[in-house]
């Protein structure tokens, strides 16, 4: 939380009466920029014979031995929440060197009877007493007329006085509007997570959209399952699990690894349950992450393809190598980012735009009713509208998915001209330009992420990188005829030979493993698209860009990070998580030496041809890669 701005009291005219300390209750004000403000008060109780202070439930919050100098006067003590000998819970969260407002009221009470005002000052406290400026002369009695003046008489002491603390601050929350939109700031620790159904329906639910995903990824363009599909199906399911499973709750002890006397209490007691109450957000996060991780295919699936299909390498492995050829990668890229987490997750900064969406979503999912407007007005509930926005959604893709499937890609124009090639070319969407394409198909919209949730400056910069390269540079690649371009489609991902056939890979790689040069002599080299020239040019180009932009404009945090010189602003977020475990860093340890343990032995086991020596520059290089590109993604 950031430096508490000071809310000045501005003292009462010494020819009227003070106002009563019910008075003193300061409303909420509301916050003049993005960032959410709050006028926070504090009531502390002075005894000005003991030098005891008190808060405004009573409790004792500062013992002292003796009276303080500033005792039966009617100076202010030093603030409460920046004396050292206060209780934790009555300091604020604010640094020492904050700024408040103070507001004392000094009174006497007797056996009984009203309180009778003596004095009252004002003045600022910073970082040690205060240095009010005493006027008296107030005539008459105030009454107290709130919960204070009968905590008061609870008090031992017949002489007390009365502070009242007043302090503009800005909520624990994300500076991001997006974020505070988006993601919850409060947190129950007492709510469970890890239980039965979330890991039921976590493995579940992850070994199913897996198993599609994969099979989807094939087809153009790919249909795939994503995240909000996952949250969709979970909710219900996990209501209905909350709704039949028995609630009985077993409890058991895990046996110690010490030895005699001390061997029961050391012991560990659990108690678990199949339903251990209604279906939460926790547990609907947990079953997401569970899910989400096997959402995106493995890039080693490519691989794969191309040494089992007959049109590539048709060279089938076993079982053990695509299992291993898709485990350890994916090890490997978990304890990678692990080793980051304090840098491309933790700081406030880092908002990860594709995963507010999902954030929405949940909170949406179990959302208390708001139907119901402050004024008093009806209006929809944020479910009632999600549900209305998913059925929308469901009809409309039912007839670009369906009925209609020319809506998916609407080029009209390529429809008018069918044979006329420079049209196509231009204009054509599989193998041209597309520069009149127009889609009523939400799966090509979405294509390259949400732009919904994606911050327009990244749109913006993405989409002129496309009209530079795909409608400015491969054009002039293509009718200059530069590279023998002018033979192939305009865009392709394939490679051609000299014929404007397919690349026969078997012919200059007979055994699949080396490269025969007589061979390849003697048939064609490789040929290449306009388009997948300057895909590979941008490629290359990107790589240096990411490094570059990160070093000029993230340098000097991530080495401040690294390093620990100074005390770093974390997000709101991960300060709630502070109060569980983390996951320790010798754990990814672990995980990175078993991937790296399957990556050594599926290179020597099988016939790959690899060194060990590339294998670990294999590594190393997308681990370099790791903060610029997360930089750009956050």
């Amino acid at each position: 939380m950031s430096r508490p701005k000071t809310a000045t009291v501005v003292p009462a005219p010494t020819d009227l009466p003070a106002p009563p300390p019910a008075a003193l209750t300061a409303p909420e004000c509301s916050a003049s920029s993005s960032r959410n403000e709050t006028l926070r008060e504090s009531v502390y109780y002075y005894d000005q014979n003991s030098g005891a202070v008190y808060n405004s439930q009573g409790d004792l919050v500062q013992r002292q031995t003796s009276a303080p100098a500033y005792a039966h006067s009617t100076t202010a003590p030093p603030s409460v929440s920046q004396r050292d000998d206060a209780r934790v819970d009555e300091k604020t969260s604010a640094p020492a060197s904050r700024s408040t407002s103070i507001k004392w009221h000094p009174s006497t009470r007797g056996e009984s009877g009203p309180w009778h005002r003596r004095c009252e000052s004002s003045g600022k406290d910073s970082e040690g007493p205060s240095s009010p400026t005493s006027w008296s002369g107030h005539a008459g009695t105030s009454t107290p007329t709130s919960d204070s003046a009968d905590l008061l008489r609870t008090l031992p002491s017949p002489c007390f006085s009365r502070a009242v603390e007043l302090e503009l601050e800005e909520d624990d929350d994300s500076p991001y509007p997006e974020v505070r939109a988006s993601v919850s700031n409060v947190d129950d620790p007492s709510m469970p997570s890890i239980t039965f159904r979330s890991l039921l329906l976590g493995l579940g639910l992850s070994a199913l959209a897996s198993a599609v995903n994969t099979f989807l990824s094939q087809r153009n363009p790919p249909i795939q399952i994503v995240a909000i599909i996952v949250q969709i199906l979970a909710h219900p399911l996990g209501t209905v699990m909350a709704n039949v499973l028995p609630i009985r709750s077993f409890s058991f002890r895990l046996p110690s690894l010490r030895k005699g006397r001390n061997a029961q209490r050391s012991s560990k007691s659990y108690t678990w349950s199949f339903n251990p109450g209604p279906w939460n957000i926790k547990e609907h996060t947990v079953v997401l992450v569970a899910a989400t991780t096997g959402l995106n295919p493995s890039y080693s699936l490519s691989i794969l393809l191309a040494q089992d299909l007959a049109r590539f390498w048709d060279d089938r492995r076993s079982f053990l190598y695509g299992l291993l050829s898709v485990c350890a990668p994916q090890l490997i890229g978990l304890a990678l980012a692990g080793f980051v987490r304090e840098v491309l997750v933790e700081p406030a900064s880092m908002i990860w735009p594709q995963n507010l969406s999902v954030s929405t979503v949940l909170n949406t999912l179990h959302a208390e009713e708001d139907a119901v407007h402050s004024n008093g007005t009806r209006r929809m509930s944020r479910l009632r509208f999600f549900n209305v926005a998913s059925l929308i959604a469901f009809v409309v893709y039912f007839f670009p998915g369906y009925l209609f499937t020319a809506l998916s890609i609407f080029n009209w124009v390529c429809w008018i001209w069918p044979t006329n090639v420079p049209v196509n070319v231009v204009f054509g969407a599989a193998h041209g330009l597309g520069a009149s394409v127009l889609t009523f198909d939400w799966n090509q919209v979405v294509y390259l992420g949400s732009p919904l949730v994606i911050p327009w400056w990244a749109q913006t910069n993405l989409f002129a990188g496309f009209v530079m390269g795909i409608w400015i540079a491969a054009p002039i690649l293509y009718f200059t005829n530069a590279l023998y371009t002018a033979y192939l489609p305009i865009l392709s991902g394939s490679s051609f030979d000299r014929f404007g056939q397919r690349y026969n890979v078997s012919i200059v790689s007979p055994n699949h493993s080396t490269l025969q040069v007589d061979a390849y002599a003697n048939y064609s080299q490789v040929y290449i698209s306009a388009g997948l020239i300057v895909a590979y040019f941008g490629g290359f180009a990107l790589i240096t860009a990411a490094v570059v932009h990160t070093t000029l404009y993230h340098g000097q945090f991530v080495w401040d990070r690294l390093r620990a010189k100074r005390a770093m602003p974390d997000d709101v977020h991960a300060r709630l998580m502070r109060k569980y475990a983390s996951v320790p860093f010798w754990w990814y340890g672990v995980v990175l030496a078993a991937g790296l343990g399957m990556s050594v032995f599926l290179t020597a086991a099988y016939s790959t041809h690899l060194p060990i020596w590339a294998l670990g520059l294999a590594v190393l290089v997308p681990a370099a890669y790791m903060l610029p590109f997360g930089f750009i993604f956050a």
